[in-house]
């Protein structure tokens, strides 16, 4: 069995543990900055991390911008919200990916300083195997940007 690892985010050079069920790759994002990708190994879950700048741009003018920028993958049931935590704003969207039946897409986004950070989980039937792994993960993710 393979053992629990360590991943720095490299923009903020802080670290987290990460579950050994979880495989990191790094993908080219339309910007040319990279994207985290991370992979549960049985293929019912997919976290990725990461980070535009949109210079002059809110949150919600980002989030609108990326909803667009995305339609032709990613399905959105509704215009999302935007909440407060821990003193930050996020705006958080739900839906599903274009291509699959049966997924189930979360997008997180906030601003933290000058760019723009997004956490995107996607799901697979059965949700109830992957959720408490893909909350510890996000989690964990955006404790990288404080």
């Amino acid at each position: 069995m393979q053992k629990d690892y360590s991943w720095e985010n490299p923009k903020t050079l802080r670290s987290i543990k990460v579950d050994s069920r979880w495989k990191l790759t790094t993908q080219p994002i339309k910007n040319g900055m990279p994207g985290y990708v991370f992979t549960e190994a049985a293929g019912y879950a997919v976290v990725i991390l990461a980070m535009e700048e949109f210079p002059g741009y809110s949150l919600s003018q980002y989030a609108q911008a990326f909803q667009k920028g995305t339609a032709a993958t990613m399905s959105f049931s509704d215009g999302g919200r935007i909440f407060e935590r821990e003193g930050r704003q996020f705006w958080e969207g739900t839906g599903g990916m274009v291509s699959t039946d049966n997924n189930r897409l979360n997008v997180q986004i906030s601003q933290v300083g000058a760019p723009f950070w997004r956490v995107v989980t996607v799901q697979s039937i059965p949700y109830d195997y992957s959720n408490a792994m893909v909350d510890k993960l996000k989690t964990a993710l955006w404790s990288t940007l404080k």
